[in-house]
């Protein structure tokens, strides 16, 4: 998937999954910050990356340590994840189409993300 896809990705995952507000969130492998707007709650997400011009939203579902997120981004495309609450992290499986998008990975009650896309075959690290 895009660079620009897998952030906003991972900062909706870091903020619901951590203990503190963001508006940016630092990508290791770029070495760069990236600043975000909008909300980002389990039952309402509307996110914007400025700088990439790229919009998601959608809704959660929650039942019991399981919340399902059901995205739209910018291009009509739909994406799927699912994230499990466990003792000091979540984990997280996702799909999508329009850019071939499965993903997984683990997200940390710090803000830190480490995000497996299987299009590239790499882990990436993100924080908020």
């Amino acid at each position: 998937m895009k660079p620009q896809m897998r952030r906003i990705l991972a900062y909706v995952i870091a903020r619901l999954t951590a203990d503190v507000e963001s508006n940016t969130l630092y990508d290791y492998q770029e070495v760069s910050y990236f600043n975000f707007n909008g909300t980002v709650k389990k039952d309402a997400i509307r996110v914007q990356d400025y700088s990439d011009s790229l919009y998601l939203k959608g809704t959660g579902t929650t039942t019991g340590k399981e919340t399902i997120l059901n995205l739209l981004d910018d291009a009509g495309n739909s994406i799927k994840v699912v994230m499990k609450e466990e003792s000091d992290e979540v984990t997280f499986t996702g799909t999508g189409r329009g850019q071939s998008m499965n993903f997984h990975g683990v997200a940390e009650k710090t803000g830190k993300v480490s995000f497996y896309d299987s299009a590239t075959g790499l882990y990436y690290r993100l924080k908020i």
